[in-house]
């Protein structure tokens, strides 16, 4: 799932649910030209772990993987 709402991953990380990964944008220009690099970026450098169930956020600098459930194995580095 591919979302600008932080309530989604909040929810899919709270329910202790092992999928389905979701790709949260903390952004203020969700414009594609400008977050779509670093998206595509991340979704290479963590496609495994997101196939297996995690929550990737990304924000202008940077992004974080949690893979879930939450606290099942920790975050991804």
């Amino acid at each position: 799932m591919f979302t600008h709402d932080l309530d989604l991953g909040t929810i899919v990380a709270l329910t202790a649910a092992s999928g389905p990964s979701v790709i949260q944008i903390r952004a203020q220009s969700v414009l594609p030209e400008q977050i779509g690099p670093p998206v595509v970026s991340l979704i290479q450098e963590h496609g495994g772990i997101l196939e297996s169930g995690a929550i990737l956020t990304v924000d202008e600098i940077a992004g974080r993987v949690r893979v879930l459930p939450i606290g099942r194995r920790g975050e991804a580095p």
